[in-house]
């Protein structure tokens, strides 16, 4: 689709073509010409046969991935704008080196008033990219400080299973042991007593592996 816009005697208006009269410098003539997704015989016809642009400015216009850059060409610049990229998880700006070549007036195609107006883009350009920058840098440390809280708490429920698991298994090989059915050295006392010295025994590790543990500040 092409657009066409004239800016002649203080008034725009839309046509539908544009007139190689009004390519004249000395028409007095502006034109903003609006290609969107043209098809290759539209965009060598508008490009080549009307504009008379250079076949390497034209190719790579009509190639489908365009890279922010300005090049001098003998009657033009040409150059590639990108805006702020508002799809989620692809915010950039692409839109400042470019425009800070602008306005520092390297081309004699840009005036002193354009220069001064790319300028003060620029400095939006910037102002939003360090702002940008700013919040990301400040949603990085809180997202760090959250997975560092995170694994400090993984880390003390590991611990406490870990001692869990330690205490757990003199008791698993003492009850295992004496539950087998074979004789085995008995302690003081009938038979109604044998299970409470088993307990006392598994009593007795639990609090000095407990007391050990908290000795060495292991918890």
């Amino acid at each position: 689709m092409i657009t066409v816009y004239v800016y002649q005697n203080g008034e725009t208006k839309k046509t539908e073509q544009v007139d190689p009269r009004w390519l004249d410098q000395g028409s007095g003539v502006t034109l903003w010409v609006d290609v969107v997704q043209p098809t290759p015989e539209e965009g060598q016809q508008l490009l080549t046969d009307t504009f008379h642009f250079h076949p390497l400015s034209v190719e790579d216009a009509l190639s489908e991935i365009h890279h922010p850059k300005v090049e001098p060409y003998d009657r033009y610049l040409y150059v590639i704008l990108h805006g702020i990229d508002f799809r989620a998880g692809e915010h950039q700006f692409a839109t400042r080196d470019v425009v800070g070549r602008l306005a520092r007036r390297e081309f004699p195609q840009i005036s002193n008033e354009m220069a001064y107006r790319f300028r003060d883009v620029y400095d939006h350009l910037v102002r939003y990219s360090d702002e940008a920058t700013m919040f990301q840098d400040r949603v990085t440390g809180i997202l760090e400080g959250y997975l560092s809280a995170i694994s400090n708490r993984l880390n003390q429920v590991m611990k406490v299973l870990t001692v869990v698991s330690t205490i757990v298994l003199p008791m698993t090989v003492l009850t295992g042991l004496w539950g087998i059915n074979v004789p085995l050295p008995r302690f003081a006392g009938g038979d109604g007593v044998q299970f409470w010295w088993l307990v006392g025994i598994m009593a007795g590790i639990t609090v000095a592996m407990l007391a050990i543990f908290r000795r060495k500040r292991w918890i």
